[in-house]
């Protein structure tokens, strides 16, 4: 992997080289930060891509999402120094257990790190869930999908912290 590291570098230095650590993160170390105005971090430890945890069961991959989620804050702010978003997290009603208060509390524990972040001055400075959806658009739904009509207390999740941010002075 090494190899392929510095082969990447030596065609243009100035992309992000995605390398794995031993929390399976993919993270850009390298790049210019004159360019870099914001980054944003997927969080889907089901699907991530050379992911250990992706058949572990529910308390490892919070643990994992955990890790992942304080590393990419720490080292916005220690390393890049720039924000960060988390995007395209959820649950999807397709995996083995899942429940609406599972996917509540997946969602509050995402948005606990952000909240934590921001109102302490840190660099976290949002999050996108994937994804919000009307009724209508059925031939879209991915197991991903909230609608707020029907998941009411999912909305009330988000609605709280939309509220909890918009005071952060």
């Amino acid at each position: 992997m090494f190899s392929f590291i510095l082969y990447i570098l030596n065609i243009n230095p100035c992309n992000i080289v995605y390398i794995a650590s031993d929390v399976s993160q993919w993270w850009g170390y390298r790049t210019l930060t004159k360019v870099l105005k914001m980054i944003y971090i997927n969080i889907n430890p089901c699907n991530m891509f050379g992911c250990r945890v992706s058949n572990s069961n529910e308390s490892a991959k919070d643990d994992f999402v955990s890790k992942w989620v304080q590393a990419h804050i720490q080292d916005s702010n220690d390393i890049l120094g720039k924000p960060i978003l988390f995007t395209e997290f959820g649950k999807s009603s397709k995996s083995s257990g899942y429940s609406v208060d599972k996917r509540d509390n997946y969602f509050e524990k995402i948005y606990n790190f952000i909240f934590n972040s921001a109102s302490n001055g840190g660099p976290c400075a949002g999050g996108l869930f994937w994804q919000l959806m009307a009724q209508e658009m059925n031939g879209l739904h991915d197991g991903y999908e909230v609608i707020f009509d029907e998941n009411p207390s999912t909305a009330n999740v988000i609605t709280q912290q939309s509220k909890k941010m918009s005071n952060l002075e």
